[in-house]
Parts: structure tokens; C-alpha cells; sequence
């Protein structure tokens, strides 16, 4: 059977890998800018299904033998459900403190690296709204496991052990593993009245089958979750950052507006 790769150039890592590695057996179509991008978001599971290369179900094993584009729905439908505003609320308090505590270490300074810093700050948020994690060590420890993962995941889909993308999948299922047993323990001994988290709300959550989660997938999602948000909103702050700065008369509308509200 044929398949027909279509590829939104995103970067220029990206765009490598797969001409490397696929090009030459693979039929494929790349699509760029506005038009490329509404053609695949408004074609998704019609004409375009999401595929990912077999490096990403090493670190995302499931129980289960759904294919990854029925489970990526599946998992989306269960955690994008609306929030109560209640919980909004906590979640706005929540990023507000945590941007406060960063701005004062990482914003006040001459010259700021806005990347690294925004990169911080959004992963510091994901592990406090995922999984209530507020140690700041561990969040460095993620972060880095996150980042190890991130630059080996359109590596080369080689199955080697003891590489530094393996070590990274395996040290951070292992932490997130010990952060779901305890999170579980505290809802067994009823300790967290109200699902506040992501993780909360997955251990309470039951499939299609009415039937719990099971604890690997819970696993697979939450990494997934950090994973996937990883580059993806960094990017688009940092760029927003950029042109803000870049058109002063932008920049002066933008903040007239959030002074309004």
C-alpha cells in the first residue's frame, strides 16, 4: 500500500528529517503558509490524517491497539471538555502568580533572551496545571527530560540504547509514574476534594467502556501533553513578543486593549 506523506513545513529540523529519511520510498506533498495550514486543519480525519514517525510510540506506549490518529481524538475529546468557571478562575490566578514569580528572575534584566525564558515560564505553568507540581527542581528535571525528548523525536528511528533521547523517555515516564501514584493515593484517601489537574481529572476519568484509564496510558498522555506543548506555544509567545516589539504602534493598541479589560 502507498502512502501519500504531506508535510507543513514548520522548521527547518523538521523538514530535514523527513527529507532524509522518507524522500526516497515515500511519495509526499509539502504545503507552507496560510493557505497550507487551513487546507490541513480544515481537512483533518476528511482528506489529511495525523501520522507520526514509530520513535513517538516508544515514548507514548499505549495498552491499547488504537491507531495513533483515533487515539489522539479520543484524548483530546476527554481533556478539552469546558472547564467550570470556577476552575477557569484558578487557572488564570495560577498563571498570573507563577509569571510573577519569574519576573523579577528572568525578565529584569538589560537584555532579555525571550525564548528561554518564555520556555520556562510555560513549563513551569503545564507541570503546576497537569500534575500540581510546584518544586522547582523537579521542574527543571522535567524540562531537561522534555527537551531530551523533543530534539531526538524526528531523529532517526533507531531503536538504540543508552542514547540520551531513550534515557530522557524512560527517566521521565518514571517520574511522572511517581507523580501519578501519589496523586492517586490522594484522591483514594480523599485529600483532593476537587479535580484541580489534568491528572486528576484523567484517574477519574473512564473510556468508552465506562472502564478507568489504565495508569500507562494516564502516563503516556500527561508526557504526551508536555511534550507536545513544548515548542509549539514557546514559539508562537516568543513570535508575538517579536513583532510586538518590532511595530511600537501595535504594541500601544495591544496594551490600550488589555488595559480595558
Amino acid at each position: 500500500m502507498e502512502f501519500l506523506f504531506i508535510v507543513f513545513l514548520l522548521g527547518n529540523s523538521l523538514l530535514f528529517s523527513f527529507l532524509f529519511f522518507y524522500t526516497i520510498s515515500r511519495t509526499m506533498v509539502f504545503l507552507s503558509g496560510a493557505e497550507g495550514n487551513k487546507f490541513l486543519f480544515s481537512n483533518e480525519n476528511k482528506l489529511v490524517r495525523i501520522w507520526w514517525l514509530s520513535t513517538v510510540d516508544r515514548i507514548f506506549p499505549k495498552t491499547h491497539q488504537k491507531a495513533n490518529h483515533e487515539d489522539f481524538a479520543s484524548t483530546r475529546k476527554l481533556i478539552s471538555a469546558p472547564p467550570r468557571s470556577v476552575s477557569l478562575q484558578r487557572f488564570v490566578s495560577v498563571a498570573d502568580a507563577i509569571l510573577r514569580c519569574h519576573l523579577p528572575t528572568d525578565w529584569n534584566c538589560p537584555q532579555i533572551k525571550v525564548l528561554p525564558a518564555v520556555r520556562k515560564y510555560i513549563f513551569s505553568l503545564a507541570c503546576k496545571l497537569f500534575l500540581s507540581i510546584d518544586d522547582t527542581k523537579k521542574v527543571e528535571r522535567l524540562s531537561k527530560y522534555i527537551e531530551d525528548i523533543s530534539n531526538g523525536l524526528l531523529s532517526m528511528p533507531i531503536n538504540l540504547r543508552g542514547t540520551t533521547f531513550n534515557r530522557a523517555s524512560q527517566k521521565m515516564r518514571k517520574e511522572i509514574q511517581e507523580v501519578i501514584n501519589q496523586s492517586k493515593s490522594d484522591l483514594s484517601e480523599n485529600k483532593i476534594v476537587a479535580p484541580d489537574d489534568i491528572l486528576s481529572q484523567m484517574l477519574r476519568a473512564t473510556n468508552e467502556q465506562d472502564q478507568f484509564l489504565n495508569e500507562p496510558d494516564i502516563a503516556s498522555y500527561i508526557v504526551g501533553l508536555l511534550q507536545g506543548g513544548y515548542s509549539t506555544v514557546n514559539a508562537a509567545i516568543t513570535i508575538i513578543m517579536k513583532y510586538t516589539a518590532e511595530y511600537p504602534n501595535v504594541y500601544s493598541e495591544v496594551l490600550e486593549g488589555m488595559k480595558l479589560h
